[in-house]
């Protein structure tokens, strides 16, 4: 039998990953550009595409175990790692987290017809990437669609196994392409949504997508007829099962959204509550930490940067919505300042009228470094991570903030994902900061998932002080203790160097500013060649008008 097509795949799986990523972008940007156009309030919105991924993803990974696996995971009460998935558990917990999260928010606005456009055109490029990867195809065949994958592939492996082919064989005998007849299916069933949207045959905004799941149900179940697979209840296979649940659910949500369900007014829709957002977020996040070992790398980053978009226009939104009023913003006297400490003298700036200010700042960081362990092993890890944080300077040297960071740490070749809600205040002596490490990450100073975050200085920052600091620094928890002292200079506000000591050493970290609103943090910590960390952190701040 020869085939039309054979495919070399990349046995390393690189190259579905990219599909598989370019896939996920692609429903985001689809969707987010839709709620744009709509005017769509972008919190919510983010919010629910956050939980929706979030719940597909996971729900892909649990669909892809079989009867006997589901048995074991039941006896055993654990379940493995593994880096399958399947489209069927993808739609269906990406509706649970979807409609869980919009009850949550009191979400309203009409969304469902975006969804129903968008997943098809993802699946089209996920298949994509399983047609040239070689990780999903369908029983042999001598039908001129027949396609044979080169040797190393899964289909000539599994053909190997069970005899089909002789060692020798240089490409697999032809099978059916699955992942073509999806894409080809999914451009029809794009076709026909298109036609079923324009002509208005649908009421209820929610009724397109769930009928594109009802048509996608009765493919799936007969194209597992061609696809390989292990009989389960009444002979069908696991996928046909779900296919027909599918299939079933979806089309009486059709039924009574069209007939009992209508669409709400634009006044019933502009609903805020800045309340449920910090709620959802802190819920998505923590369930983000809780699984992130069980991810890929590929899923990791893509729900990372997702979390990192929800947790930064959350907390802008924040912003807004608390906006205080200081009615004590006292203006203070114009000062000259002739003589410095140390019976040092130097020429000063006149300092202007005081006047109280509001600003964020924005930060982003990545470190690398390694850590000796008390055993004598060497981990190597390296950090990214984001913070937004919010300050009120309501007098002279007296400040408030609040924020939150996110960072995701790679230690001993396995991801770790954190999130630090925080409070600071600083005064012109003095100055704190108290906060909360909720992470995944244990190393030898951390045998839980909840840590502490401190900071304490003592002296005025522009002059002289000492301070000291625990699990406290962007991107991440390391190194978790540092303690030194540190010089400002009066003339250039805002810039100062640390020096001091630290589980990675002697470290050395000055503070440059480049202008008024952007600054860099740069850290170096040394103590031997297996116990070092380099580190690099990026300020840029706002200021309200």
């Amino acid at each position: 039998m020869n085939s039309w097509l054979t495919i070399d795949p990349d046995n390393q799986g690189n190259q579905h990953l990219l599909f598989y990523l370019f896939a996920l972008a692609t429903v985001v940007v689809i969707i987010t550009a839709y709620g744009v156009r709509k005017k769509i309030p972008l919190t919510p919105l983010i919010l629910l595409l956050f939980s929706t991924f979030l719940f597909s993803i996971l729900g892909g990974k649990l669909f892809s175990f079989g009867f006997d696996e589901w048995l074991n995971i039941l006896k055993t009460q654990q379940i493995p790692e593994t880096r399958n998935k399947t489209i069927l558990g993808y739609l269906i917990f990406g509706v649970i987290g979807f409609y869980l999260t919009r009850y949550l928010l009191k979400f309203k606005y009409p969304v469902g017809t975006a969804f129903a456009f968008a997943w098809p055109v993802g699946l089209i490029v996920t298949r994509l990437g399983c047609l040239t990867g070689g990780c999903c195809y369908g029983h042999v065949t001598d039908s001129v669609l027949g396609i044979s994958y080169a040797k190393g592939s899964l289909a000539y492996n599994s053909q190997l196994f069970t005899g089909l082919i002789q060692p020798g064989q240089t490409v697999s005998l032809p099978v059916h392409p699955v992942p073509l007849y999806e894409i080809i299916f999914c451009v029809v069933l794009l076709f026909m949504l298109y036609t079923i949207y324009k002509k208005r045959i649908l009421k209820h905004e929610s009724s397109l997508f769930f009928l594109s799941i009802t048509l996608y149900g009765f493919f799936r179940f007969f194209e597992e007829f061609i696809r390989p697979g292990q009989s389960g209840v009444l002979g069908l296979q696991k996928a046909q099962v779900i296919s027909l649940l599918l299939f079933i659910l979806s089309t009486g949500f059709v039924f009574i959204a069209e007939k009992y369900r209508k669409d709400k007014t634009e006044s019933e829709r502009s609903f805020t509550d800045i309340n449920r957002y910090i709620f959802v977020l802190t819920g998505l996040l923590l369930l983000l930490i809780s699984i992130s070992n069980w991810l890929t790398f590929t899923e990791l980053i893509f729900l990372q940067l997702l979390s990192y978009s929800a947790l930064f226009i959350t907390s802008i939104n924040v912003i807004q919505t608390l906006k205080i009023k200081v009615a004590y913003a006292l203006p203070s006297l114009m000062m000259f300042m002739a003589f410095l400490l140390m019976s040092q003298t130097l020429s000063t700036p006149l300092d202007s009228v005081f006047t109280s200010k509001k600003y964020f700042t924005i930060g982003a960081g990545g470190s690398y470094g390694k850590e000796e362990e008390i055993c004598g092993g060497v981990n190597e890890y390296s950090a990214f991570g984001m913070n937004l944080e919010y300050t009120n300077e309501y007098k002279k040297d007296k400040k408030f903030s609040f924020g939150s960071q996110l960072y995701t740490i790679n230690y001993d070749y396995a991801n770790y994902l954190g999130f630090t809600p925080y409070l600071k205040w600083d005064s012109r002596y003095i100055g704190g900061k108290l906060g909360i490490n909720l992470s995944n990450l244990e190393s030898e100073y951390k045998g839980s998932e909840i840590v502490p975050s401190l900071a304490l200085r003592i002296g005025p920052e522009n002059i002289f002080f000492v301070d000291a600091h625990y699990a406290d620094y962007l991107p991440g928890e390391l190194p978790a203790f540092q303690a030194g002292l540190g010089v400002g200079f009066r003339n250039h506000p805002g810039n100062r160097i640390r020096i001091g000591i630290s589980e990675s050493g002697l470290y050395l970290n000055p503070r440059l500013m480049l202008n008024e609103n952007f600054s860099l943090d740069p850290f170096l910590a040394y103590s031997t060649a297996t116990n070092y960390q380099l580190a690099l952190r990026i300020h840029y701040t706002f200021y309200e008008k």
